[in-house]
C-alpha cells in the first residue's frame, strides 16, 4: 500500500487534442479489507483491496468541444474502490547475460461504485461551465478512470 500512496502517472491524450498532464494517483484512505492469497498456476499472488479511499490530479487539463476550449485542472476523489491484481512470479535476462526474478501482471480489475465518485474541474469560464454539467457525463469519465 505505501508504493501506491502517491503515484506519478504518464500524460494522457484526450480527442481533439486535449489531455491530462501532470498527473498524479493517490491513496488517500487506507483500506479496510486487504487480501493475499498464493496463485499456483501464474506462481505468484492474487492481491485484492476493498474499501479503498483514493484520488487523482491533473495539473493540466485541456478539452476542445466544438469552438469551445475548457483549461485548467481536474481533480477526482473517490470511496469504496475495490482493486484485485494477479502477479506472477517469472524470470528476465539481463543484458550482462544474468537470469533474474521478475514479476509480470497477469491481469488487474478495478471497480470504482457510480455513487462515490466525485470530480472538481477548475480553470477558465468554460470549465466552470463543464464543471456544473459534470454530472451528466459523470459515467463516461468514470469508465476512463477504470481502463
Amino acid at each position: 500500500m505505501q508504493a501506491i500512496k502517491s503515484v506519478k502517472i504518464g500524460d494522457l491524450p484526450l480527442p481533439n487534442g486535449g489531455h491530462l498532464n501532470d498527473n498524479t494517483f493517490f491513496v488517500s484512505e487506507s483500506s479496510k479489507n486487504v487480501q493475499i492469497a498464493t496463485d499456483p498456476a501464474s506462481n505468484g499472488l492474487k492481491l485484492a483491496v476493498n474499501d479503498l479511499g483514493a484520488g487523482f490530479h491533473s495539473s493540466d487539463f485541456r478539452y476542445k468541444a466544438w469552438i469551445f476550449v475548457c483549461k485548467g485542472s481536474v481533480s477526482a476523489s473517490m470511496s469504496n474502490v475495490n482493486l484485485a491484481v494477479d502477479i506472477g512470479l517469472t524470470t528476465q535476462k539481463l543484458s550482462n547475460g544474468k537470469v533474474v526474478p521478475a514479476f509480470v501482471v497477469k491481469s488487474s480489475a478495478l471497480d470504482i461504485p457510480k455513487n462515490h465518485i466525485n470530480i472538481s474541474i477548475h480553470g477558465n469560464f468554460i470549465s466552470k461551465i463543464a464543471n456544473a454539467f459534470k454530472g451528466l457525463f459523470m459515467g463516461k469519465i468514470r469508465d476512463e478512470i477504470q481502463k
